[in-house]
């Protein structure tokens, strides 16, 4: 075999016996095997070039990944992958693949190329210097050369398609994605001698540049990710392969930012404990790019972060790289074989002496959890104020609560639909995809807004938060929404009390409706004004018990593939008190006194050794029942 002279290729060969490593070895042959294999959903078949990825928008990232497998495993292996590899790059030059796309893309967009936006010329890129930095020792020289012509005009194009220049998305991912391709392509260029100095250099200044704006921007102080979870971890995803090779190269300025280890927290403050998953928040799905975190951990030795990538992919126990099976476009036991180190002692968040109560204040966001194990509860609300990025969602206010191994309140998530005409819209970024009112079926608006979290108290008995987010609906005066966190006994959840109060100008009564969106595999049962979720992991239950003066009724309706619960009343103001108590399977619901006038209403529930009472009341107005008066507004107290 030869030796590797290339950046990568050198790396790979050092750990192509490293032990710990054997998973992600296997797990790459296995691929490989699948790419060439008819009826495979990886299959390529690129003699024929027939199958209709290669001219779908997916193919500059799903070929090049194939390449990239095909290239790391040509050392890891055996040389034979070399010689699919080399098949694949000659396809790719000489049939012109990267010109032949022609397709709409999900937001029904034409694309015609690899090279139609600075995204997917970015994307691919990555992909592509990194498999031909780690081919070329096994290449001819006419063969380097007549695929360094091929890959040269990607290069050319960011150049001259940079995005962002004035850089007023410091935190975009396409602008980060699109140059640490650039300069990572240029790398594998130059090293083969295909690419000269100043256009190296050049290429690095870009990116270098502006690998350091997202890390400086791309987190709030907490480490909650601007562009949420899944568009934030695949930037850093982007960023890490190209700060990996700056510090092979011996300048380690890019792995040492703090930012690394700021997301792995913030991450970790998001996790579901049933899922092992962050809470999608923003317009994002789960987030599948993880092996950064794997480099995050290796390189500065730290152990959270060696938890996190591992608790997400469930190591060394059942390995998954891909949570997502439809997701087939991904190369990632390959940068996992680059970065790991399977070694380090993973620590734990509680070890690592992270609270189980945090508020990322520039993102406005609160997280309240009682742990990390699969039965522990979990809060995340969300008030962001301002459209970051491209993916900004109507969700102000928002929240999701998770207990007992269950999901009762979730994010919708990307929530893509097809409509005729309009290619696919993002319904999830919409108002009604979130937990949420519509008031005369008018939902939250996507628009900056003044306002957000006015009071808080994590560290309470009963911790509060408080936000105000009216200016979010055209026709409201105010919304304000208050939630209490009501503690159990050690060992149980916690109940979740949600205060809603909303007032506007139109005259008379109005049809308002309170959303709650459960997970896919949850059932509901419905009596009067109260709801029994039922979980679909392990049956655990959740009582959705709503107070509001006047005449309701809940009902079920499906939205974007999951229950949504719906407790329409006809109303001025909105007012409205909602208990959200997890209970186990078997055990009978809570038991919850309630009152309700015009002037407001109250309840009173036990969990563990305490009782709670609590109460809502009209704007200037107080409310007394059963030996208790508001304080305001809203009052909750723990009853001795």
């Amino acid at each position: 075999m030869p030796e590797p002279r290339s950046l990568f290729g050198q790396a790979l060969l050092e750990r192509k016996h490293a032990p710990g490593l054997e998973f992600f070895r296997e797990h790459l042959r296995a691929r490989c095997e699948a790419i060439r294999t008819p009826g495979s959903r990886y299959h390529l078949d690129w003699r024929a070039c027939e199958l209709p990825i290669w001219k779908q928008r997916m193919g500059c990232r799903a070929i090049p990944a194939a390449l990239e497998q095909f290239s790391f495993a040509a050392v890891l292996l055996d040389e034979a992958h070399a010689a699919h590899a080399r098949d694949l790059f000659m396809t790719l030059v000489d049939r012109r693949i990267d010109e032949e796309m022609e397709t709409l893309n999900p937001h029904g967009v034409l694309h015609k190329g690899w090279r139609h936006t600075p995204l997917d010329a970015g994307a691919s890129s990555v992909a592509l210097g990194l498999a031909f930095d780690a081919l070329h020792p096994f290449l001819a020289a006419a063969e380097r050369v007549k695929i360094g012509a091929w890959l040269r005009p990607f290069i050319e194009y960011l150049f001259e398609h940079a995005p962002d220049p004035d850089e007023l998305k410091p935190e975009w991912n396409i602008a980060s994605t699109a140059t640490t391709g650039l300069a990572l392509l240029a790398l594998a260029l130059h090293d083969a001698g295909l690419l000269d100095e100043a256009r190296c250099e050049r290429a690095q200044r870009m990116a270098l540049h502006r690998a350091k704006v997202l890390l400086g921007r791309c987190v709030d102080a907490g480490g909650a990710l601007f562009e949420g979870p899944c568009y934030g971890a695949s930037a850093l995803e982007y960023v890490a392969a190209y700060a990996y090779a700056r510090a092979r190269l011996g300048d380690r300025e890019l792995l040492g930012h703090p930012a690394w280890a700021l997301a792995v927290r913030g991450l970790v403050h998001e996790l579901v404990p049933a899922t092992g998953v962050p809470n999608h928040l923003n317009d994002c799905n789960e987030p599948h790019a993880l092996p950064w975190l794997a480099l995050a951990a290796s390189s500065a030795r730290d152990g959270l972060a060696q938890w996190l990538w591992q608790r997400m992919t469930n190591f060394p126990e059942a390995p998954r790289i891909q949570p997502d099976e439809r997701d087939v476009w991904r190369a990632f036991e390959t940068r996992y074989l680059l970065y790991c180190d399977p070694a380090l002692k993973p620590v734990p968040p509680r070890e690592a002496g992270l609270p189980l109560r945090m508020r990322f204040p520039e993102r406005d966001l609160v997280d309240l959890r009682t742990g990390w194990d699969r039965d522990d509860a979990f809060l995340s609300f969300v008030c962001d104020h301002s459209p970051r990025g491209g993916h900004r969602q109507a969700d102000r206010g928002h929240f999701a609560f998770h207990a007992l191994g269950e999901a009762f309140a979730v994010d919708t998530g990307y929530g893509k639909v097809a409509v005729h005409g309009a290619g696919t819209l993002r319904m999830g970024a919409l108002g009604e995809a979130h937990n949420l009112p519509l008031i005369h079926g008018e939902m939250q608006h996507e628009m900056p807004a003044p306002g957000g979290i006015r009071k808080l108290d994590l560290d309470a008995e009963i911790p509060r938060v408080e936000a105000e987010i009216g200016a979010s609906w055209r026709s409201l005066n105010r919304f304000t929404r208050r939630l209490a966190w009501l503690p159990g006994a050690p060992g149980e959840a916690p109940f979740l009390l949600v205060a809603d109060l909303a007032e506007w100008d139109a005259e008379g009564p109005v049809l308002t409706s309170w959303l709650l969106h459960t997970h896919a595999r949850n059932s509901a049962e419905f009596d009067g004004p109260q709801a029994v979720l039922t979980g679909g992991n392990a049956g655990q239950r959740c009582l959705v018990r709503m107070l509001a003066p006047g005449i309701g009724h809940w009902r079920q309706e499906a939205f974007l593939g999951h229950p949504r619960l719906r407790y329409d009343r006809i109303a001025q103001p909105l007012l409205a008190l909602v208990l959200l108590a997890p209970f186990k399977a078997g055990a009978e619901p809570p038991r919850v006194e309630t009152h309700a006038e015009p002037e407001g209403c109250a309840l009173r529930v036990r969990n563990g050794p305490h009782a709670y009472a609590a109460a809502l009341a009209l704007p200037g107005r107080s409310l007394e029942w059963n030996g208790m008066k508001t304080d305001g507004e809203f009052s909750v107290k723990i009853e001795r």
